[in-house]
């Protein structure tokens, strides 16, 4: 598989929506699915915006385009066959983002969270989730040695994952050790790392609502 689950997908398309936008306070567009050209300009996704909005005669770079201007080439997405092409593009785009996060070893109950937690912080999520298996461990839910909480997906943490058949649970400690990762930061240096804390609680937000 070379491309994120479609629970992810659907997450993307709840939290980020499917139509290009642009979020006020930056400098360029944000894709459907929430890819943000300035961070990514590289994506193959806006090659094939760009192509739609030549189509349609705006020859302006996207960062300068009018509401008008993303109104019209989004119609012009969403009344075509485009759209399933770019769904896969950013499906592909985020398999090889989070590929060192190993989703698709994560039960299914928890691979929404770990992305959400990855693309947020990816070393906090990997020890978040390192820590979570320990306290399986520790509770007996499952039988394996403890592990190194350094952020590295090694074999062994590989290993432990297909261990876990409880993946609503699983998520629920993998959350609560990403908040108090967070939460340590914020008490430590508030001005620094407190709206980083308050980024990461709505996220849980979004979670909850799913």
């Amino acid at each position: 598989m070379n491309k994120v689950p479609d629970s992810i997908m659907r997450y993307l398309e709840h939290v980020e929506g499917d139509i290009i936008h642009h979020n006020a306070g930056e400098s360029d567009i944000t894709s459907p699915y929430g890819i943000y050209r300035k961070e990514h300009p590289e994506a193959a996704i806006f090659t094939e915006i760009d192509a739609v909005a030549l189509k349609l005669g705006i020859y302006q770079k996207s960062s300068e385009w009018t509401q008008s201007d993303i109104d019209a080439i989004n119609h012009y997405i969403h009344q075509g066959d485009i759209k399933d092409d770019l769904k896969e593009l950013v499906a592909k785009f985020y398999y090889q983002m989070t590929k060192p996060a190993h989703i698709n070893d994560f039960p299914q109950d928890a691979q929404v969270s770990m992305f959400s937690m990855y693309t947020n912080s990816p070393k906090r999520a990997k020890k978040a989730c390192q820590t979570a298996i320990n306290t399986f461990v520790k509770n007996n839910l499952i039988e394996n040695e403890m592990l190194k909480v350094d952020g590295v997906f090694g074999s062994k943490t590989i290993s432990a994952l297909h261990k876990i058949h409880n993946g609503l649970l699983f998520e629920s400690y993998m959350l609560l050790h990403m908040s108090s990762l967070y939460a340590r930061l914020a008490v430590k240096k508030p001005k620094k790392y407190l709206r980083y804390l308050n980024g990461w609680n709505n996220r849980l937000k979004e979670l909850s609502r799913l």
